[in-house]
């Protein structure tokens, strides 16, 4: 992606998009209301599940022949107000999964939703976007980062093999009681020789005990460091159906369970001089923009061949951002760089994407785009010994 100023040439993708349901039986659900009756399910402040009649869902012709995550970021709408994009609109019908990102792990191996406003109703609103989308597997991401104030938590349930053991079996009721369908685990970047240590032994403790304990019966991924080496997976192929990385150097062994991460979420300089608009012209520090605003000031539209991602100018404005052009040409080069036909694609920052259709006809055209590309041909394998 090209870049103004005394920043990294290439910098990955773009990031988040915003609401979407159905009406009938999906409305109830959206009301806080059980399908068949029952009581209702009060909503949690900034998060709540109302004005819905005028929600319309995606629908598609067939579900995508090749692995779609998409990964909702459950504090979205408090990092960025603006969008106020909530699970409800996560593009259900162009996806194959939605990773529910992310919870915690306490002390005593119990899982526990990371953001306060949300706590288990954002765990239910998540699991009955299956009454729209049957197809659909919710997995949820527990962030396992180094760097964390509640990494000690990670680390003491995971301490021994009974500790373990029992935060496996907490899981897997987890999933039971919750309607998910697996885990993912989110390993973070360690950056001290201490972290990736710890890192990598709750990785080995925890990961294999839970194959053992879902038996095939759940999903488990990975999401792996940027420095795989750093990041040892000896046993990847039996414990995680899914890597999912940022970058390609991963053992060709691991190929057909990669899944590759693209961001939806764009960013915007200021150069210091309006005359000076070429990569490499002295700016400002970024922000994050997002695609409708994109659209809407656009006056030069290119496509960067190295970095693979669109770039606009207006005045003394640069944005770099994902489009329908850069991102049809980034799943190509994924396709030619792995070696087969097919693509594994975990999509982060849906909040980003046009999903009010703000700018032509279509809602979320970046997801539809994916879509379109990998929804042709079967050409990813899945995993045989897994229920997907």
């Amino acid at each position: 992606m090209p870049q103004p100023g005394r920043l990294p040439r290439r910098v990955r993708a773009a990031r988040r998009p915003r609401r979407q349901v159905s009406s009938g039986l999906e409305r109830r659900h959206l009301r806080g209301l059980p399908p068949a009756g029952g009581q209702r399910v009060p909503a949690s402040g900034p998060y709540d599940f109302l004005d819905t009649e005028d929600f319309i869902p995606y629908r598609t012709e067939s579900v995508s022949r090749n692995a779609i995550f998409c990964v909702y970021q459950n504090d979205a709408y408090r990092r960025f107000p603006n969008l106020r994009y909530r699970v409800v609109d996560v593009p259900g019908a162009y996806c194959t999964h939605v990773i529910y990102h992310a919870a915690g792990v306490t002390a005593d191996g119990s899982i526990y939703s990371k953001d306060p406003h949300v706590r288990r109703d954002g765990f239910r609103h998540a699991s009955e976007l299956k009454v729209t989308y049957p197809h659909l597997k919710i997995l949820l991401s527990l962030g396992v980062d180094p760097t964390s104030p509640t990494h000690s938590n990670s680390r003491r349930a995971a301490r021994d093999l009974n500790s373990s053991r029992a935060f496996a079996d907490k899981a897997y009721w987890w999933l039971v009681n919750q309607g998910f369908d697996g885990l993912h685990f989110d390993w973070h970047q360690p950056r001290a020789p201490a972290a990736r240590a710890s890192t990598s032994a709750t990785s080995s403790c925890w990961s294999p005990l839970c194959a053992k304990r879902f038996g095939g019966r759940y999903i488990i991924t990975a999401g792996v460091p940027y420095q795989v080496p750093q990041f040892p997976l000896p046993d990847g192929p039996t414990m995680y159906d899914v890597i999912r990385t940022l970058k390609h150097e991963v053992p060709r062994r691991h190929r057909h369970r990669l899944c590759f991460s693209v961001s939806l979420q764009g960013n915007q300089w200021t150069l210091r001089s309006p005359g000076a608009f070429h990569v490499g012209s002295p700016a400002r520090a970024a922000a994050p923009v997002e695609y409708p605003l994109v659209c809407k000031i656009l006056l030069r539209d290119s496509v960067d061949p190295d970095g693979l991602c669109s770039y606009a100018v207006r005045s003394r404005k640069w944005i770099a951002y994902e489009g329908p052009r850069s991102l049809t040409l980034k799943l190509e080069r994924m396709r030619q760089d792995v070696g087969t036909p097919g693509l594994c694609l975990a999509v982060w920052d849906l909040a980003f994407d046009d999903f009010k259709g703000d700018c032509g006809n279509s809602r979320s055209p970046l997801m539809k785009t994916i879509y379109s590309s990998l929804s042709a041909t079967r050409v990813w394998v899945y995993p045989r010994d897994t229920k997907w």
